[in-house]
């Protein structure tokens, strides 16, 4: 997106960095997103609308973020676990931090501040260490957050109900960094009871590598879980036939919903698992249609998030794709509203679904999905034809309608996007959280905060216009923002929530959104 100079031009939303630092992080490529770089001194922003207050962040929240550090050049992880207490306190904070391929631990205290429309700021820290973060609520019960700390990192923050030992069988999505191997995805399952865990399999792009190019899921052979403290933190490992184990720190968010820290020395990763239901599956459990999202690393440089992804396809009961359209930049190369002319998936009673879709243009994509539910499923690219070298992972959620129109998005959303922009050279990392608008008539405005290579920002209100098609893709354009016409693109998986796209060359940038709702 454009960039909006606000401040002197002197200035590009905060101080600049040398230039031997930023050919370090745009190497690494790291892993943040934008749509564009807006200044403000956050002044004369008038707030949106809602009930939001410090009183609608209460309780103990697990949270995840994930992006660079950009003063070192490398990506890193954080999860933790803060306690709000509805008046603007932060009264204990406790996380992991990795980076480089090590982890460390912090115990914090802290404040926070939120305007009526979700948007606010909060911070943390203890005598050796501060974290800071911009921050717009869905709702009480979950928020989205970026860094303003010299880095450049997005998440999410989620009320925890639970903090016992996992117990069942969950869905796992994982995504690495190893030094000096390069960039690994993990999708499968896992069964756990009393601490251990007991059988599952897994699908794993290793440096470009799947499944060791056996052809077949690994077979998870053992690992075990710790019982998790008062904060539902503990740790653990997971071993797979291929001769594999790996360590990681546990959060529990609730029964149903965990996430991952990496802890092998050398990798830097993070992941989530959720509860599998709907068992044992067949070709049924995925007929229907289904948007997508997905982040890939192209390992020829291990170079972080160089593909972006979003679609949407239509699946029947008999094991056939019968359309659909996706989006998608990769390494600055812009593919825009490009169709499927088909595909096939085969389904296993363990949810395993190897998927083809076919492109209109020529090519195929080939996915492996394993099913969180029949509504959805996280999946490993085996096959992106555009970059043979990535390894990419993401998730599908099944679309709650057939039939889409400018209405199905009406009132305000949240969103958060991460990535990076190559206008101009050298590139600008960016994360935003905020607001948009839309009116259900083709109208929009949009307000967010803008963390841009460590300095952070309030836009003002900007104005545009979007549209949406009746499969549920719809494009946006924001006024004095956009590179070009319809270059935001959204999939909607309900009228209530979307996968995020820029769609312009050479900008990885991807996201979410979902409609508030306001105390």
């Amino acid at each position: 997106m454009r960039e909006i100079l606000l401040t002197s031009s002197k200035e590009r939303c905060g101080t600049a960095r040398t230039t031997a630092m930023k050919k370090a992080y745009l190497c690494f490529a790291l892993l943040t997103l934008s749509l564009g770089v807006a200044c403000s001194n956050g002044t004369n922003v008038p707030p949106g609308n809602g009930n939001f207050s410090v009183s609608s962040l209460k309780g103990q929240y697990v949270y995840q973020i994930a992006g660079t550090d950009v003063g070192a050049g490398q990506p890193y992880r954080q999860t933790g676990v803060f306690s709000a207490d509805g008046s603007g306190h932060i009264t204990t904070e406790t996380d992991d931090f990795c980076e480089g391929g090590t982890c460390g631990q912090n115990t914090n205290t802290g404040t926070y501040s939120i305007l009526n429309d979700g948007t606010g700021t909060m911070s943390f820290g203890n005598s050796t260490a501060s974290f800071n973060f911009a921050i717009t609520l869905l709702s009480t019960s979950k928020v989205y957050l970026i860094s303003t700390d010299v880095a450049n990192s997005a998440g999410i923050g989620e009320l925890q109900s639970s903090t016992a030992i996992p117990s069942g069988t969950y869905a796992v999505r994982f995504h690495n960094v190893i030094t000096p191997a390069g960039s690994e995805g993990k999708v499968g399952v896992f069964t756990v009871a009393g601490g251990s865990i007991t059988g599952g399999a897994v699908d794993v792009n290793l440096g470009g590598i799947v499944d060791g190019g056996t052809g077949n899921p690994f077979s998870v052979t053992g690992g075990s879980f710790s019982t998790p403290s008062s904060t539902g933190r503990g740790t653990g490992s997971i071993s797979d036939s291929s001769g594999a184990t790996a360590s990681f720190i546990y959060y529990v968010v609730d029964a149903n919903n965990i996430r991952f820290l990496s802890s092998d020395s050398g990798v830097t990763g993070s992941g989530r698992a959720e509860m599998q239901t709907g068992g044992p599956f067949t070709a049924a459990s995925l007929a229907n249609g289904y948007a997508f999202a997905s982040r890939g690393d192209d390992d020829s440089s291990i170079a972080i998030g160089t593909v972006t992804t979003v679609g949407s396809f239509v699946s029947n009961s008999t094991g056939t794709i019968t359309g659909g359209t996706y989006d998608s930049v990769v390494d600055g190369n812009s593919f825009y509203n490009i169709s499927f002319s088909g595909g096939s998936y085969t389904m296993s009673s363990n949810g395993r679904a190897p998927i083809t879709l076919n492109i209109s243009t020529g090519g195929s994509f080939q996915h492996l999905f394993w099913m969180v539910n029949p509504t959805r499923a996280f999946f490993l690219t085996s096959l992106d034809p555009a970059d043979t070298l990535s390894v990419e992972d993401g998730v599908a959620t099944q679309q709650q309608t057939s039939s889409f129109s400018n209405s199905s998005l009406n009132g305000q959303y949240a969103f958060v996007m991460h990535g990076y922009d190559l206008n101009p050279i050298p590139s600008t990392l960016v994360d935003r959280v905020g607001w948009i608008q839309w009116d259900g008539n083709g109208n929009l405005n949009l307000s967010e905060f803008i963390s841009a290579n460590g300095s952070t920002s309030k836009s003002p209100i900007l104005t545009g216009t979007y549209s949406v098609s009746a499969s549920g893709r719809a494009t946006a354009t924001v006024n004095n923002l956009s590179y070009n016409p319809g270059d935001i693109v959204l999939y909607l998986i309900s009228p209530t929530d979307a996968y995020m796209l820029e769609n312009d060359p050479d900008v990885q940038i991807i996201g979410a959104t979902s409609k508030q709702i306001s105390p």
